[in-house]
């Protein structure tokens, strides 16, 4: 199947420069958001969202066509 990644911010570094932090896999069925963000190596604290709603269970299984986001918590004050 066939999900598409964006990853926002510092997060573009885990992708080569010439992919603009845009990205579209093929990954098998059953693919979950914990497989996308080991892909990338992505530790730490940020958000994800799958087709613009966020997501707080990883593990959720992705389905083909599905738009991920990956991108840093905003601060301000």
């Amino acid at each position: 199947m066939e999900i598409n990644v964006r990853l926002y911010g510092v997060l573009r570094e885990k992708m080569d420069p010439e992919e603009h932090g845009r990205a579209v896999l093929q990954v098998p069925e059953g693919t979950t958001i914990n497989d996308i963000l080991a892909r990338y190596d992505l530790r730490g604290h940020f958000h994800v969202s799958v087709n613009e709603d966020v997501i707080e269970d990883w593990q959720t299984s992705l389905h083909d066509g599905d738009q991920v986001d990956v991108f840093r918590p905003s601060a301000g004050g």
